[in-house]
C-alpha cells in the first residue's frame, strides 16, 4: 500500500544483526557450526510503516492456537551517520523442561533488546543484546559484540563475542538437565561465554576456503574448516569438517565426536 508494506503467509524471519547468534531472535537457534544455513520459514502476519529514508517500525504476529500463545514482536528501526540501529519487545510461548524431574511446558517469554550496526575505521561492527523475562524460569540477559573486515586481496575475517545469561564457564557445573535443553533447542549454549571466528579467502573463481573457530570459556574449542566450489552456473558443493578439542564434560568435548558433512545446493 501507499503508505505500509504488508506481508502475509510462511516467511523469513530472521531479527538481528549478529552472525553466529541472535539474541533478538525469538523464532529461531542457529546451527554454531553453520550458521548461515537457510532458517525455516515461519507462517507470520507482518505490516511495515516507514517514517522518511531510514526509519520504519515493524509489526509481526505468527498466529498459533490461541493469542496467548501466539508470537507478538515490535521493532522500531531507524539510523544516524555510518550506523543503523534498532528496539525490539516481543513475546512468545517458550517450552520450558526440566529433564530431571521429568517436568515440561509452554510458558511466556517476554523479550526487549535492541542491535546497533555500522562501520568504524574501515570495519564493519555490531553489537546485539536483549533481556528475557521468562515465566517458568530464570530471567536472563544475551549479547553479541562482532566486527569483520575484507582486505584488498579478498580476505575475510570476523569475530564474535556471545554472553549467555543461561549458561555457566564451569564446565563441573554442567547438568544432564542443561545439556537437554541445549540440544531440544530450548537454549543457545551451554557455556556462559564464548568467541567466534570466521575467515574466508577466494583461492579461484570457482573455490572459496575457509574456517571457523569457536572457543568456550569452559576451556574448548571446536575447529571446522569449509571449501565451497561452484560447480555450475547453478550449484554449489559446499564440504565441511568438525574438530572438537577440550576436557570431557566441556561444550566442546572430542567425546561428542568429530565428522564431515557435504552440502551440495541447487538454484532453480
Amino acid at each position: 500500500f501507499s503508505a505500509l508494506d504488508v506481508t502475509v503467509g510462511n516467511q523469513q524471519v530472521s531479527p538481528g544483526r549478529g552472525y553466529a547468534w541472535n539474541p533478538t531472535d525469538l523464532f529461531n537457534i542457529k546451527n554454531i557450526l553453520d550458521p548461515t544455513y537457510e532458517q525455516p520459514g515461519h507462517n507470520a502476519l507482518r505490516i511495515a510503516i516507514p517514517f522518511g529514508l531510514r526509519t520504519s517500525l515493524t509489526a509481526l504476529y505468527a498466529p498459533e492456537r490461541t493469542y496467548d500463545a501466539s508470537t507478538k514482536v515490535l521493532r522500531l528501526k531507524s539510523g544516524a551517520g555510518h550506523f543503523d540501529y534498532s528496539v525490539i519487545i516481543g513475546e512468545r510461548q517458550w517450552h520450558v523442561t526440566d529433564f530431571s524431574a521429568g517436568f515440561g511446558g509452554d510458558a511466556r517469554r517476554r523479550l526487549a533488546g535492541l542491535d546497533c550496526v555500522g562501520e568504524l575505521f574501515g570495519m564493519g561492527v555490531w553489537l546485539e543484546a536483549a533481556y528475557n523475562s521468562m515465566e517458568l524460569s530464570k530471567d536472563y540477559g544475551e549479547s553479541v559484540l562482532g566486527m569483520d573486515y575484507t582486505f584488498d586481496n579478498g580476505f575475510y575475517v570476523l569475530a564474535e563475542l556471545y554472553h549467555n545469561g543461561q549458561g555457566t564457564n564451569d564446565h563441573t557445573a554442567y547438568t544432564l538437565n542443561s545439556w537437554m535443553r541445549y540440544y531440544y533447542n530450548e537454549i543457545k549454549s551451554i557455556a556462559e561465554d564464548q568467541i567466534y571466528c570466521f575467515c574466508r579467502f577466494p583461492a579461484t573463481d570457482l573455490v572459496d576456503i575457509g574456517a571457523s573457530i569457536i572457543y568456550a570459556f569452559d576451556t574448548s574449542a571446536a575447529f571446522v574448516p569449509q571449501a565451497m566450489y561452484n560447480l555450475a552456473e547453478n550449484l554449489d558443493i559446499t564440504i565441511f569438517g568438525n574438530i572438537y578439542a577440550g576436557a570431557d564434560g566441556t561444550a566442546y568435548s572430542p567425546l561428542q565426536g568429530s565428522g564431515c558433512l557435504m552440502r551440495a545446493r541447487y538454484y532453480f
